[in-house]
């Protein structure tokens, strides 16, 4: 009976989360998602700029400094091709930090999308955008204002 039982919740399970499956949520650091896995990939980074560059911005390398990449603001233009990541910090002009290159990005406001919507990279510099550009960002995966979710996955279309 046990076994009977094991296997039927086997089959519940995996019938349910085959289009979406994550472990352990709450800590984890890799999804999985429609066959693709996604692992957390995160740098240390130095704002290489004169202006802040805030949390959840995009950036480019710009070159380095000492061990660290240094990074700007990536803009839709000759630059968007060299988006690099994420910044995990809000980084003050010449400040080190953390960008995410992949991965699941936690803390978002993602209010203003939907579940499993394509971003882009805006026009505006740093930005994300929910219209069709050539440089894809990811896909949201949860909606919520304040612990909101993405898949960051830069491609080119």
């Amino acid at each position: 009976m046990k076994k009977i039982l094991a296997v039927l919740f086997l089959i519940f399970i995996s019938a349910n989360l085959s289009a979406f499956k994550m472990n352990n949520p709450v800590n984890s650091n890799s999804v999985e998602l429609k066959d693709r896995h996604f692992k957390d990939r995160v740098i240390a980074v130095v704002n290489g700029s004169t202006i802040t560059i805030n949390k959840f911005d995009l950036v480019r390398v710009k070159g380095t400094r000492g061990s660290n990449k240094e990074i700007e603001l990536v803009g839709d233009n000759y630059q968007a091709s060299t988006c690099y990541g994420m910044v995990m910090d809000t980084l003050q002009p010449r400040q080190t930090g953390t960008v995410q290159i992949s991965g699941v990005i936690k803390g978002m406001d993602t209010s203003g999308y939907e579940y499993n919507q394509e971003l882009y990279l805006s026009s505006e510099r740093g930005k994300i955008t929910t219209e069709k550009k050539k440089i894809g960002i990811g896909t949201v995966i949860k909606v919520d204002p304040t612990d909101g979710w993405i898949i960051l996955d830069i491609y080119r279309k």
